[in-house]
């Protein structure tokens, strides 16, 4: 009775393994009945084999036999059922003896854990993949107890602070990595913790100094969770090196300073209209220009307007209402009204517009040219403005060359000598349409006075950018006389903003596009597809041991693998496609406008990908010989 009612699965067997009794959980668990098992072996009903291997255990039985004594019988028992249900066991054996003391059979009680192995196959998979995204992890991920010794120390940690884990591992944490002023704070503040015993101690970020190997300082932004065990408190910290965040922090303020700076020496600011919020934004120079109190003044259409001469308000808000009705940029002249007098502006105002045909921002310039437009008879002679660093150039009423200053003879090349009495057309390059002279010489006829950017060529043949400004002389009466335009040689600014523009958009290493401009591509992909009723894919790949390769043979060459893999993928996509690195090894390609048809896009898309590989896997030539690498 006891046997049958048991919650274990129970089966004897005699001194040959032959069996000779199974209780009812034995008879579910092996799929075979008593009656069909007695006299039967024990390997033929109780079909145990390793749950990794698949090999067989038929020794159960000779073991008893041999140890005489309870034992374990195996450890990840799979047991295989007739009708080929499989069961994880756990199992133990002892012998039967008679009255002589003599083993005569042996008797196996096993139970069903599949639940529980399987539970803790989750719980070492979890584990594992916890342990692979600490790993991987760009941040430093450290672990230490109450009494402050690192028990846990990850790659990036490393990396960052330059200990490794076997030098710092059961070390205390804060003689490494604190600096001395923060030690005594760090150890309070752990003592105070364990005495409170708050158990719900909430996670916070912070930003701090930390302590390199080397001895320097650096900052980082730190966050902190603890837990409480059995065997005590465990603290974790998360820190992120916030060196380069900092460094470009102090560059953009830089940045900044110099283009307000900028702004102010040229008398030239800017504004910013959200139409959509119904937010204006001024750049400091145009409170500076209207004579302003930005801690008093709050921005706003109204106010601006009310700073205009009364004489030139309608003609500025009919040209800004205009250019919204032609979705064309304004360029316009006029009067402002400050405490300090009457100034003369120059504006100019651009709109974006949204799908749909609505504007949603407005960007515009104002420029003091009070004092250009005051000179302008003193132009005419143009003495004193030929010591400028600008270059000068006057011509008369028909654009013949008259005279040009120093500056502009060292910006074209030529001598004054080659240029009086030419045309300016001398210098002009392909870069400007007839119809922006055109322009040009409308708004000159207008207004007297034409600014803007523009691309001439030198004498040499070279190009170059120059910030022109030309202004129309005219005599007493009325009538023109000269033009005199004023320019600087922009190039390397124009250069330099275009090399940003690019990088702020490119991987530095391979050239491909960075995350930023992957974004953007995918957005416009989305857009695309959606429009043309199309589909696309995004491929993500990264480089077979890479890591390895990186550190057997050296980040350089893991560079020049990188260089080759980027220009690897460019050959395989198309024109029109994206190949973007995300950072390391990682890759991520996305074809657009792959087609219509849905049963065939996965093709499509396969055949790509194994172009990809197969183009991957050729062998990469290095400096020192070649190297081979998949993804």
């Amino acid at each position: 009775m006891t046997l049958r009612s048991i919650g274990e699965a129970v089966i004897a067997t005699d001194i040959r393994g032959c069996i000779t009794c199974m209780n009812p959980e034995a008879e579910r668990l092996t799929g075979w009945q008593f009656a069909d098992a007695k006299d039967c072996n024990l390997s033929d009903v109780f079909k145990v084999v390793n749950a990794h291997s698949g090999i067989p255990i038929n020794d159960l039985v000779e073991r008893v036999r041999n140890e005489k004594g309870i034992v374990v019988l195996a450890e990840d028992s799979m047991l295989i059922a007739s009708n080929g249900n499989r069961y994880q066991i756990y199992e133990n054996g002892a012998p039967i003896y008679d009255d002589a003391n003599e083993i005569i059979g042996v008797v196996l009680v096993f139970r069903d854990i599949t639940q529980e192995y399987d539970l803790k196959n989750c719980l070492n998979e979890n584990a594992l993949r916890l342990q692979r995204v600490v790993d991987t992890s760009m941040d430093a991920v450290i672990v230490i107890d109450e009494q402050g010794m690192v028990d846990e120390w990850n790659p990036a940690a490393e990396n960052i602070f330059g200990w490794s884990y076997a030098e710092i591992r059961k070390q205390p944490l804060h003689n490494l990595i604190i600096p001395k002023e923060f030690r005594e704070r760090h150890l309070q503040g752990i003592q105070k913790l364990i005495k409170d015993d708050e158990t719900s101690f909430k996670s916070k970020r912070i930003e701090s100094l930390a302590l390199h190997r080397d001895g320097h300082t650096f900052p980082i932004d730190l966050a902190m969770t603890s837990i409480k065990t059995e065997n005590g408190w465990v603290f974790n910290a998360f820190i992120r090196d916030l060196s380069d965040h900092k460094n470009n922090e102090k560059l953009i303020d830089k940045h900044n300073i110099i283009l307000r700076e900028t702004q102010r020496i040229a008398q030239l600011g800017y504004w910013e209209l959200d139409l959509v919020n119904g937010v204006l934004e001024w750049s400091d120079e145009i409170f500076r220009m209207f004579d302003l109190d930005p801690a008093t003044s709050e921005p706003s259409y109204g106010l601006f307007i009310n700073k205009i001469h009364p004489e030139d308000r309608e003609r500025v808000d009919a040209a800004y209402s205009q250019s919204l009705k032609t979705k064309k940029a304004y360029n316009i002249i006029h009067r402002i009204v400050t405490n300090k007098g009457i100034r003369i502006v120059h504006e100019q105002c651009d709109t974006d517009f949204d799908d749909d045909g609505k504007p949603i921002r407005s960007l515009g310039m104002v420029q003091d040219i009070t004092e250009r437009v005051d000179n302008l008879d003193e132009l005419r002679i143009a003495a004193t403005m030929f010591r400028t660093h600008s270059g000068i150039i006057i011509t008369d009423k028909n654009g013949t060359i008259v005279r040009v200053n120093p500056a502009f003879e060292e910006m074209t090349g030529y001598s004054s000598k080659e240029l009086v009495g030419k045309n300016p057309k001398i210098l002009k390059s392909d870069r400007q349409s007839k119809e922006f002279y055109e322009v040009m010489w409308n708004k000159l006829s207008a207004t007297g006075v034409w600014q803007g950017e523009l691309w001439n060529t030198r004498k040499d043949g070279t190009l170059f950018a120059e910030w022109l400004t030309v202004t129309v002389v005219k005599d007493d009466a009325g009538e023109v006389t000269n033009y005199v335009g004023t320019s600087q040689d922009i190039t390397e600014r124009k250069h330099a903003e275009t090399k940003i523009e690019y990088l702020a958009y490119h991987d530095d290493l391979t050239d491909l596009a960075n995350r930023r401009l992957l974004i953007d591509r995918l957005q416009q992909n989305i857009v695309t597809c959606k429009r043309n009723d199309e589909f696309g894919a995004v491929l993500i790949l990264d480089l077979d041991s890479f890591k390895d390769l990186n550190d057997s043979l050296g980040h350089s060459v893991g560079d020049e693998v990188l260089r080759g893999v980027a220009s690897r993928l460019k050959e395989v996509v198309r024109e029109g496609d994206t190949v973007a690195r995300l950072g390391g090894d990682e890759f991520i390609v996305v074809l657009s406008s792959i087609g219509k048809d849905p049963s065939k896009i996965g093709i499509e898309v396969q055949l790509i990908a194994e172009k990809i590989q197969s183009n991957l896997s050729r062998p990469y030539k290095l400096k020192d010989g070649q190297c081979f690498s998949n993804a």
